[in-house]
């Protein structure tokens, strides 16, 4: 039999909190704590609690009076106190249903991988129905899990004691981290209700979001300054061995390996294979490619260099000779023999993003706003892809002394002849759902 401990934490909820531990007295599983975690209450919080206690409750209950230090405190030091196999955390204003706990319980105990299981739940009298686990999603912030949730003890990190937003989000990175993995029980396991102080600044979450972005988007797993870099070719294999030679010939930097994707069959959008090939790769950077380049000497070396030379990059594009954005230099001899950067934000503002034909970002940039939108066809998918990483505060800039060479658009120029695509329109449709996704922020 696994027992579990239930932490709840309580400020100025005397009447709430009671009705809380009433609610557990129904529990159909019996091997289970209380510790109830009193932050500070000015109300009638104490005395309610003493009473509680002094007609006798049904199980072992724990009562800590505390300064009013905050919820994430008041969890961390309700945990010094369990003993149990699994942890519940269950705030004063959430009711379990009867079979909750029995329900949580079976999971961990027939799954011994899992980290945590968690559940739907009811709010305001509304059904919320969560989605299965799923890591990416999860760190990108697509989808949300309540802490009423179970935990396997082994697998708890702490609350973060300095974050008093988003601490849920935290906690789940953390178990993340720490190679812990959950399952989505679909059931509805709890009711709450919204309550004053529910509301929350967008700048609180704002501020609280990037603290855990910073904490948790490492390059866990990855290959430390290890480039991947991607070439995406089309059915046009002649471009392939001058690409592939000038790359082995002029590339300095020494950290490097190479992935040809050929996306002729079957046929993906360029957003789905960029993210199928950086969700794959061990890099700590990503360059996307075209094949229907010539790089020259000391392009990676240099665009690599502008991470550690600058604070807070997202991105790095070079200068070429063929592009639509302002990376295009008229002659060679044009090029800047000594570094020299463009912030393309400051520069352009939102007109101008920096060419798809060649990118190098960093993949935690990539996991943390969530890879390429797989909604965009052929044109503008680095345009909405770099318009996040601004709006995630970090700098895209063009190294203007890093040099590679763009014969432009041999695909679509092929598709053009073969399937008599309009090259134009579908330049068009791109730019103006790119417009769109700009406007809309």
């Amino acid at each position: 039999m696994s027992k579990i401990s239930i932490i709840v934490p309580t400020y100025n909820l005397g009447g709430q909190v009671i009705k809380t531990l009433t609610s557990l007295e129904r529990q159909s599983y019996k091997d289970f704590e209380v510790i109830v975690v009193n932050d500070g209450s000015t109300d009638d919080t104490q005395t309610l609690l003493e009473t509680y206690a002094r007609l006798g409750s049904p199980f072992p209950l724990k009562t800590i009076n505390q300064g009013h230090l905050g919820a994430n405190i008041s969890r961390n030091n309700g945990f010094k106190y369990a003993t149990g196999d699994y942890l519940l955390f269950l705030d004063a204003d959430k009711n379990l249903v009867e079979s909750a706990l029995d329900d949580f319980r079976r999971v961990l105990d027939s799954h011994y991988q899992l980290a945590f299981v968690y559940c739907d739940f009811v709010k305001d009298g509304i059904e919320h129905k969560d989605k299965d686990f799923d890591e990416e999603n999860l760190r990108s912030g697509k989808f949300f899990i309540d802490s009423c949730s179970m935990i396997r003890r082994e697998y708890f990190p702490g609350f973060d004691e300095n974050l008093k937003r988003l601490q849920d989000w935290d906690l789940w990175l953390s178990i993340i981290d720490k190679n812990g993995t959950g399952v989505h029980l679909g059931k509805v396991l709890f009711e709450t209700s919204s309550r004053e102080g529910d509301i929350t600044s967008t700048e609180d979450l704002k501020e609280a979001s990037n603290y855990i972005r910073k904490k948790h988007i490492k390059q866990t797993g990855l290959m430390s300054g290890l480039v991947d870099i991607i070439i995406l070719r089309f059915n046009t294999p002649e471009f392939d061995v001058p690409c592939l030679d000038s790359i082995i010939k002029n590339t300095d930097y020494p950290f490097y390996q190479l992935t040809v994707f050929d996306n002729y069959y079957p046929r993906f959008t360029l957003s789905k294979v960029w993210n199928i090939l950086t969700k794959k790769s061990l890099g700590e950077y990503i360059c996307l490619l075209n094949n229907d380049t010539r790089v020259y000497k000391g392009w990676l070396r240099k665009m690599v260099e502008v991470f550690t030379r600058e604070q807070n990059v997202g991105a790095v594009g070079p200068s070429t000779n063929q592009c639509y954005s302002p990376q295009k230099i008229e002659k060679r001899k044009d090029v800047p023999t000594e570094y020299e950067v463009v912030d393309f934000l400051n520069t352009f503002g939102k007109t101008f993003q920096l060419s798809g034909f060649c990118l190098l970002f960093p993949k935690r940039i990539w996991l943390e706003v969530g890879g390429f939108n797989e909604k965009f066809g052929l044109y503008a998918q680095e345009n909405e892809f770099l318009h996040r990483v601004q709006k995630a505060g970090y700098k895209t800039l063009w190294r203007k002394d890093a040099y590679i060479w763009h014969y432009g658009e041999a695909s679509g120029k092929k598709m053009t002849k073969n399937e008599s695509l309009d090259i134009e329109k579908e330049r068009e449709k791109g730019n103006r759902l790119y417009q769109q996704v700009v406007n809309s922020h």
